[in-house]
């Protein structure tokens, strides 16, 4: 029996163990590892394993299990000293109280199963079987449920190491002091014991949902927070799109006012046989019309404005901006609803050819069919695959906006380009925009 069960727990558990806890810091980090950068982590974690064994302090297994991973974490994942501490201690921690679970529930049902081989031998294997399934299934409830969207972030997850350091020396003690390094079958008067400790167990898995519970709502808080912040500004921004075109819209209708005394100026010169002042005042006239006028023209001032704005960072970032479109004069969609589409769509395609291996490249075109507005946004991006799905503030916006009139928003990533696709209803009652913003 003594090689059975050297092979349940030095092969299956702990393999078991290290490739569980690799799979959860490679989840919860959102970075991949290449397979022989695993057998030398599963290695190193088999090594340390049998090293703990020979040690006459053999808790101090638990403590180079941490170390480990920490390492893998910094080295090879190349997360902050934060994040890689965190999700070591938290790794270690669940595989160590999945195992201490069942330390008390094994030495409950072991000693009714001597007499029989059979059903000893399974109770052996489900007490390995039964850890790797919980610590599994704990794993996978932390990254699914408790982390962040965006769990690659490091905002304030140094907050969830005093709990996992807190609970994980916890954890060591009550196995040390209770079972060691082994299971002991016990005498019928230490029932109440095992229950106990069954018990501290369970509550030691409580705590640590609940501290991550409160990690999850700290970090929503504070993204919240954040967004609301950038949308303050950028709102402010928007409206002062809207100030400078109608500044802009003023000084082109007095500018027109003014064209016939123009006229009467350089006709005035033309019959004096004035050519040289005729030719200055000429181009000082086109000097005037220049500040009123547009790089595009999309028949709605304020995103003309946008756009003008737009291209001096185009410009500065050597990225090349087409636009091919005309917007509809007359609709119900709002001048700072048309900001929130080109500002949010244009940082996010800027950002994105900034990083793009290929020259920077922004095209946007938009044509009436009906009732609608089709507009298309494209512009070059690494040659990579898409992210964790999810939408950021900028497209979250541009989609509330979509569906406010009616219509739907769609993104597209093919080969070296980032299609963004949306589609309004323009003739939408205003009385009818209500509804869909509920």
């Amino acid at each position: 029996m003594d090689w059975f069960e050297f092979f349940i727990y030095n092969v299956i558990y702990i393999c078991g163990i290290g490739i569980l806890q690799l799979f959860f810091v490679c989840r919860a980090t959102g970075v991949r590892i290449k397979i022989w950068q695993s057998a030398i982590y599963l290695s190193l974690f088999y090594g340390v394993c049998c090293i703990s064994a020979l040690l006459p302090f053999h808790d101090i297994g638990y403590l180079l299990n941490i170390l480990l991973m920490y390492l893998v974490n910094r080295s090879v994942l190349k997360r902050s000293r934060s994040v890689s501490g965190v999700w070591a201690v938290l790794a270690a921690y669940v595989s160590q109280v999945s195992f201490g679970i069942m330390n008390p529930m094994l030495s409950l049902v072991l000693p009714l199963m001597l007499d029989h081989s059979f059903w000893f031998c399974a109770v052996i294997i489900l007490s390995i079987l039964l850890p790797l399934a919980l610590c599994y299934g704990c794993y996978r409830l932390i990254y699914q449920c408790f982390l962040p969207r965006q769990s690659q972030s490091e905002h304030c997850i140094w907050l969830l190491l005093p709990p996992g350091i807190f609970l994980f020396a916890v954890e060591t003690y009550l196995l040390s002091a209770n079972y060691g390094n082994t299971v002991t079958i016990p005498a019928p008067p230490e029932l109440d014991r095992h229950l106990t400790m069954l018990i501290l167990q369970l509550l030691g898995i409580m705590v640590m949902f609940s501290s991550l519970y409160a990690y999850r709502r700290v970090y929503d808080g504070f993204q919240t927070e954040s967004a609301l912040a950038s949308l303050m500004q950028e709102t402010r921004a928007q409206k002062s799109y809207v100030v400078e075109a109608q500044a802009r819209y003023e000084n082109t209708r007095a500018f027109r006012h003014d064209v016939k005394n123009h006229l009467t100026v350089l006709d005035g010169f033309l019959k004096a046989g004035n050519i040289g002042q005729a030719q200055t005042y000429l181009q000082k006239l086109d000097a005037a019309t220049g500040e009123l006028s547009f790089p595009f023209t999309t028949g709605n001032p304020v995103v003309d404005i946008l756009l003008e704005n737009k291209l001096a960072l185009c410009k500065a970032n050597t990225i090349k901006l087409d636009v091919s479109l005309a917007l509809p004069s007359t609709c119900v969609v709002t001048d700072l609803d048309w900001c929130v589409i080109f500002a949010n769509a244009l940082d996010n395609a800027i950002q994105a050819c900034k990083k793009a291996d290929a020259p920077g490249m922004i095209h946007i075109a938009g044509e009436r069919q009906g009732d609608f507005y089709m507009m298309e946004f494209e512009n070059t991006c690494r040659k990579e695959r898409l992210p964790v799905p999810g939408f950021g503030i900028g497209l979250s916006n541009i989609k509330t906006v979509s569906e406010k009139y009616g219509g739907f928003m769609t993104v597209e990533r093919k080969e070296g380009k980032f299609v963004l696709s949306i589609l309004l209803n323009i003739s939408i009652r205003p009385e009818d925009i209500s509804l869909h913003n509920d």
